[in-house]
């Protein structure tokens, strides 16, 4: 070579680098410019120096593999939203992922010396965490549920997923991952909360269905009873108190259904005055004796138009809010008053930017207040700043809710410590006066003057509402058949006929429902006429789309009863 030439090298020893395999990965050589005078010597020297060096040529790489494989795994495990750590045998922290150090507080300082993991968890939990080390000395893996302390104090709920770390065919240390379950508790909250309501809701349903017939026999009989009692003053004022009686537990059976979201709205024009009166009795006992309750009422306040059921959760709704922002107590005030608002109605309706009449419903209290943020987020479902258990976060929500389909407007003003006040501004109704006109000569004082003759089957399970019915109705002259279930209708109908005109039935019996009834005797029968009248909201009742527009509601009112029975006869 000429290399070798031009430096004049006359001998040299060699030999192969080899790594821990026994492969070759290199060569090492010694060059000297006289001949070996030991090249045994000289070739054993080689040899060690190459061993030594192939050593630690193959450290190096498994280091500097080791340093990508740790920067590597650091990079997953930062990039993970989940907690993750490692210990050594005893609980010491060796490695915390940004996101853990982050949430925990843990620095790397903390790392240096070897702080104990039990640190991030409360009191309770140290136990737990403990017996999961435990475990995985054990060289098993762990699952488990705890509670964690953030640096800041404040505590959250977590599961952990333990496994042993191996070094060498023992146990080294425990590699975990943590994972934050706050939003899975709260969805499983609310949704025992949702299964709760529901139970509750299907509960009142049914009660409000029981309650309505019973209500409908003593309203009915009471009614019966007072066009009879004309000539004894007395009598008829104990019977009108009876009624009156009836009708306010009439609306605690529809309070219930709106209470389990069973009753579509049904608005008529009320005085808002007339309704919290009425509403206070109940409202007490809901919000406690250390909350005293105001009402300051408007004397000329306007009608509006609205469901009283609805109205009335909205005050039940804004109330309780008020009281759970008063733990030591406070006072509640209500109060009324006309005003007159731009730009009331929404666009639709034509009247946008026109000045109308409106009625107020304000309802204050003296508790905690709400900064603005909150304030910006308090009608969105599931919101809430009660504690676990205290709130669903659905009460302002519904409010708002009820509030625009009155086509009405909600405004809050509150403060942190200086209370909260909510306004709602509902549109006014025209206060026109409708004089109940007197009965004439030849009709019924109860029941009005329509009267007829036809032959009407009536179908309904309860036997004081369906002795109550026939005498209604054969009062006015008609000729009525009763059936308490469908069976016994088909074979009214299998010795009647054509006879019968008109079936008032129940919508939801024993033996199949009203619908079932009249479709299967509408086959035979195509000009008979229905009107169904039922206890249930009409999701109990089957298809909405089928009972039409010939529902009537109990407990029925015996001129609404009569009245609708005329009009069906009559219609084309």
């Amino acid at each position: 070579d000429e290399n070798l030439q031009r430096l004049k090298i006359e001998s040299y020893v060699g030999t192969p680098l080899f790594d821990s395999t026994g492969q070759a990965f290199g060569v090492i050589a010694a060059f000297h410019s006289a001949p070996l005078p030991e090249p045994r010597i000289a070739e054993a020297m080689i040899k060690a120096f190459a061993a030594r060096t192939a050593a630690e040529l193959e450290r190096k790489r498994a280091e500097e593999a080791l340093a990508r494989s740790e920067q590597k795994y650091r990079e997953l495990a930062d990039s993970l939203p989940q907690t993750v750590f490692e210990t050594d045998r005893n609980g010491r922290l060796t490695f915390i992922n940004k996101n853990g150090s982050k949430l925990l507080g843990f620095t790397h300082r903390d790392l240096k010396r070897g702080v104990q993991v039990t640190r991030a968890f409360v009191r309770a939990d140290r136990a737990r965490l403990m017996h999961i080390i435990g475990r995985i000395k054990e060289g098993l893996d762990s699952n488990s549920s705890c509670t964690v302390q953030r640096l800041d104090g404040e505590t959250f709920p977590a599961t952990i997923h333990a496994v042993p770390v191996m070094h060498e065919g023992s146990v080294a240390g425990m590699r975990a991952i943590l994972v934050d379950i706050t939003h899975r508790k709260d969805l499983e909250a609310q949704l025992l909360q949702s299964q709760k309501m529901e139970a509750i809701g299907s509960l009142a349903g049914g009660v409000a269905h029981d309650f309505n017939n019973l209500l409908m026999g003593i309203s009915g009989y009471t009614h019966l009873a007072l066009a009879n009692a004309e000539a004894n003053p007395d009598i008829r004022s104990d019977l009108e108190q009876i009624i009156q009686l009836a009708d306010r537990a009439a609306g605690l059976t529809r309070q219930l259904l709106v209470f389990s979201r069973q009753q579509k709205l049904d608005p008529v024009p009320l005085n808002l005055n007339q309704l919290i009166h009425r509403s206070l009795n109940l409202l007490k006992p809901l919000i406690g004796e250390d909350v005293r309750v105001e009402f300051d009422s408007d004397p000329s306040l306007g009608r509006v138009r609205g469901d009283p059921g609805q109205l009335q959760q909205v005050i039940f709704n804004l109330a309780v809010n008020s009281r759970d922002a008063m733990p030591d107590g406070g006072a509640i005030r209500i109060e009324t008053s006309n005003c007159h608002v731009e730009g009331f109605q929404r666009e639709d309706d034509g009247e946008a930017g026109k000045t109308q009449a409106a009625v107020r419903l304000s309802i204050s209290d003296t508790g905690s207040g709400m900064d603005r943020a909150t304030q910006q987020r308090i009608f969105e479902p599931f919101f809430t700043t009660k504690s676990v258990g205290r709130g669903t976060g659905l009460g302002l929500s519904a409010v708002y809710g009820i509030v625009e389909q009155h086509r009405g407007n909600v405004r809050v003003e509150s403060s942190p410590g200086e209370g909260t006040r909510f306004d709602i501004l509902l549109p006014g109704e025209p206060s026109e006066t409708i004089e109940p006109a007197g009965a004439s000569p030849g009709q019924d004082p109860l029941l009005g003057s329509e009267q007829g003759n036809e032959t009407i089957l009536v179908v309904e399970d309860e036997i004081s509402v369906r002795k109550l019915l026939k005498r209604l109705l054969e009062r006015q002259g008609y000729s009525v058949l009763t059936a308490s279930e469908p069976l016994e209708a088909w074979e009214a109908f299998s010795c009647w006929g054509s006879k019968i005109a008109l079936l008032v039935t129940d919508v939801v019996m024993p033996g199949g429902t009203g619908q079932q009834l009249y479709r299967g005797l509408a086959v035979k029968h195509p000009k008979l006429k229905v009107i169904y009248i039922s206890g249930y909201p009409s999701r109990h009742s089957g298809d909405e789309a089928d009972l039409g527009s010939n529902v009537l509601q109990k407990p029925i009112q015996p001129r609404d009863l009569v009245r609708s029975v005329r009009m069906e006869l009559d219609r084309e």
